[in-house]
């Protein structure tokens, strides 16, 4: 294969990106730094991170890294600033554009790649760091005590308005138009959105966007390791979960504050030994045409969730 070649009058820097991703404890942040196994600044605690690759943009990149030195997906990253002092890193002039992240949970790691190893440290006292991460990690900080609703993974500065006091929970979406669809559904009524287990894709991924259009920073979306943390973060929920092997209509369930509609895969629905454990509260959409399997995702979210608004008197101008 031939490679191109260029020839500039200049030198170019290098490009790299750095997550910053925090984790509230109490009254206090954590911060996740990765140990670096290569030089420089070989078994240096350091941002998850690396160079951007040819024709990748900076989110994917970012994305990339994460996942690679980590393990952690689907997290929503905020673009921060951009680094870029001569002598900051000592194979050359490289410049750095930063992403941060607050999240709901202190996520569980595993280092791979060129990571030694992976963990969650104080970010008021961590241990010494590589580059100029020690000055990215104090502005970092500055702004998330500052504005910590800003950085909240999915979280957004628009919902400080009423809400609906229902929640939708989707259990490991595979196709990303039905999420945005249902996030500009949540974002329409001031649902909150939950997003758990394992992504089919990234949040930043143009499908997702594209049908969310201008509404995806209105949208307070939430990520969860398992059920069980959103069990968690929700404690005093009811959880409701659809399926269509369910026997009860959701148009002969009487919804109330604070309910969790639960939604599974496009492919499989909800796992069984769930459905079995909560059958009680386990409904369907009728389809009088016993030919068609399933209704399209965002379409039953849709459905079920303005039901359970009207049910509440929720619906008007001033949800």
């Amino acid at each position: 294969m031939n490679r191109k070649s260029y020839c500039y009058d200049y030198p170019r820097p290098a490009l790299t990106v750095d997550i910053v991703l925090f984790h509230r404890r109490g009254d206090r942040f954590e911060v996740l730094l990765i140990k670096r196994s290569r030089e420089p600044f070989k078994g240096r605690w350091a941002f998850p991170g690396g160079f951007v690759d040819e024709n990748e943009s900076l989110e994917d990149a970012a994305a990339r890294e994460l996942k690679e030195e980590t393990g952690l997906t689907g997290i929503r990253l905020k673009q921060i600033g951009a680094y870029g002092d001569p002598g900051r890193d000592p194979r050359g002039h490289t410049v750095s554009v930063v992403f941060a992240s607050l999240l709901d949970e202190r996520a569980p790691v595993k280092a791979a790649d060129d990571a030694l190893d992976a963990a969650w440290h104080s970010a008021l006292a961590p241990p010494t760091l590589a580059f100029d991460h020690e000055k990215i990690l104090s502005a970092a900080t500055k702004r998330i005590q500052a504005d910590p609703a800003s950085f909240s993974f999915g979280s957004s500065k628009h919902t400080s308005g009423v809400r609906s006091d229902l929640h939708v929970a989707l259990i490991e979406p595979e196709i990303p138009p039905n999420t945005g669809n249902i996030a500009r559904l949540c974002a329409a009524t001031f649902t909150p959105l939950h997003l758990v287990g394992k992504l089919g894709f990234r949040t930043d991924e143009k499908a997702v966007r594209r049908a969310g259009l201008d509404y995806w920073d209105e949208v307070e979306i939430h990520c969860h390791l398992n059920i069980e943390a959103l069990y968690s973060a929700l404690p005093v929920s009811r959880f409701i979960y659809f399926t269509t092997k369910a026997e009860r209509s959701y148009s002969s369930f009487e919804f109330a504050s604070g309910d969790c509609l639960v939604f599974g895969r496009e492919t499989r629905g909800l796992p069984e030994d769930l459905l079995r454990a909560n059958w009680e509260r386990c409904l369907m959409i009728p389809m009088p045409n016993r030919g068609v399997r399933s209704l399209n995702l965002a379409t039953s979210v849709g459905i079920v969730l303005y039901e359970a608004l009207r049910q509440m008197s929720c619906t008007d101008s001033s949800v």
